[in-house]
């Protein structure tokens, strides 16, 4: 089995709290050779000694042997591994200070964080809260703790458990643009508004909209309804009922209607769809959720304004995959988990695969992902220890990708009119804006003088690549 593997496997047995016999795994295969591959065997040998064993010393015999600056030019992602399990181990030695470990781990997490291994970074946060602890800052140290429980909720491994009682919450998604949505919906969630997801094909609206109908109304009836491109007196049928079919108005009453595309439905059917959740009705669903691929500037500028000023009040803003890498790995284990048979190892993640999965563009957003990885369990499945590597992604995932902290694509030549230059003008001055505000939308926008929505827009106009931009976060050091 190659290295690369090996350590996919090990990996995963540590998520299961399975320390020994990842400690019986790689020992054996450690050697003295100085390559990336064994710099990560030493680090997860490292974090067994630490956290299983509680024995910092052996941890750093296996660190220290590493050559950090080489690894350092080799794999920038292995050696943040490894200087991380070296703070962490440092911090556990009375003789070591706090606020050195501390500055280290911090290093790292931004690491963890730009190459976008939450898992990684949840372990970081909660090194954090250790130093806070030795610190005597309690309010900081469960901050940190808080954010990395946060994290580990979202992975179905049983690693969890080690860090928090379980919570019947719905837990915080690891990237700041889903926490947001979480938070408008929390907002709405409280009265029975009609809302309005707008966000790109298989961006996961009506995957959102299941999960708010779950928290709120579990035992009520989930009905969705597609408009088919057919005449709008079938519409009306199928939505609000005949002689023969009752409709999903009615079908959903008590619980939730999902509307996918709403700003398909025919002028005459939204009208008469408005009328009803304005009139009492007992029949009617508690809860109305329309989805639209359209952004909310598309609906306010294109022949959609009567389903903005309807549903506006309600609306939220789902993003697309690429901003909110944070959350690929969250997906990943959740979809490998689903499409595992239940009498079947879950699959094993390389690093090389992991880091091709959290740099692709991914232009099918979550749907894409989920489709992906079913593909890709389905033909694994029936081996005894299955792993995804680098080769089973499709090719697309597989090319050469930039640099995560590449804000800006190639710019081509301007032909030379006033229009190009003051085009690029504005670009620069975007760009700049959002690396001083670490890629914040809504604090770049206030800076700008311009609406979230605005923003976005001259985002997607200019061709900024936001979705390379590299996300660091200045954690307070005192």
């Amino acid at each position: 089995m190659k290295l690369a593997q090996t350590i996919a496997i090990a990996r995963r047995l540590l998520a299961e709290n399975r320390a020994a016999d990842v400690a019986r795994m790689l020992e054996p295969v450690m050697t003295s050779e100085a390559t990336p591959g064994q710099a990560v065997v030493r680090a997860l040998l490292a974090r067994v000694a630490l956290l299983d064993r509680s024995d910092p010393d052996t941890a750093l015999s296996w660190l220290l042997a590493v050559d950090l600056p080489a690894l350092e030019r080799q794999a920038p992602g292995a050696a943040a591994e490894v200087r991380f399990w070296m703070a962490w181990s440092r911090l556990r030695q009375m003789p070591a200070s706090p606020y050195c470990a501390l500055r280290s781990v911090d290093e790292a997490a931004v690491a963890f964080r730009r190459a976008y291994r939450m898992p990684d970074y949840a372990w970081a946060r909660l090194a954090r809260a250790e130093a806070f602890d030795r610190l005597d800052e309690p309010a900081l140290a469960a901050d940190a703790r808080r954010e990395a429980v946060a994290i580990f909720q979202w992975m179905p491994d049983a690693q969890a458990a080690r860090v928090a009682p379980a919570s019947t919450d719905a837990p915080a998604w690891p990237s700041e643009a889903m926490r947001a949505v979480q938070a408008r919906l929390d907002l709405l969630s409280s009265s029975r508004l009609a809302l309005l997801f707008a966000g790109e094909r298989g961006a996961g609206k009506m995957s959102l909209a299941r999960s708010l109908h779950q928290r709120h109304d579990p035992g009520a009836p989930f009905i969705s309804f597609r408009y088919d491109a057919s005449s709008s007196a079938y519409a009306d049928a199928r939505l609000f009922g005949s002689e023969r079919d009752a409709g999903a108005w009615t079908d959903a009453a008590g619980g939730t209607l999902y509307l996918h595309e709403i700003a398909d439905l025919p002028a005459g059917a939204r009208e008469r769809l408005f009328v009803r959740l304005d009139a009492p009705d007992g029949s009617r669903p508690a809860r109305v959720i329309a989805g639209t691929r359209r952004s909310l500037d598309e609906l306010a500028l294109g022949d959609y304004a009567d389903i903005l000023e309807r549903l506006g009040p309600g609306a939220v803003e789902v993003p697309p995959l690429r901003m909110r890498r944070e959350d690929i790995p969250i997906l990943a284990h959740t979809f490998i988990a689903a499409f595992t048979p239940a009498s079947a190892p879950a699959a094993s993640v390389t690093d090389a695969a992991a880091e091709a999965l959290a740099l692709h563009h991914w232009p099918g957003n979550v749907r894409q992902l989920r489709n992906e990885l079913e593909r890709i369990v389905t033909l694994l499945h029936s081996e005894p220890a299955p792993v995804i590597d680098l080769a089973d992604l499709s090719p697309d995932l597989r090319v050469h990708r930039p640099p995560a902290d590449r804000l800006e694509e190639p710019v081509r030549q301007a032909a030379g009119s006033l229009g190009d230059l003051l085009a690029q003008t504005e670009r620069r001055a975007i760009v700049s804006v959002l690396r001083q505000h670490g890629g914040h939308i809504t604090s770049s926008a206030e800076a700008l003088g311009l609406t979230r929505q605005g923003l976005y827009k001259k985002i997607k106009r200019l061709g900024i690549a936001l979705d390379r931009l590299t996300l660091e976060t200045t954690y307070p050091m005192n």
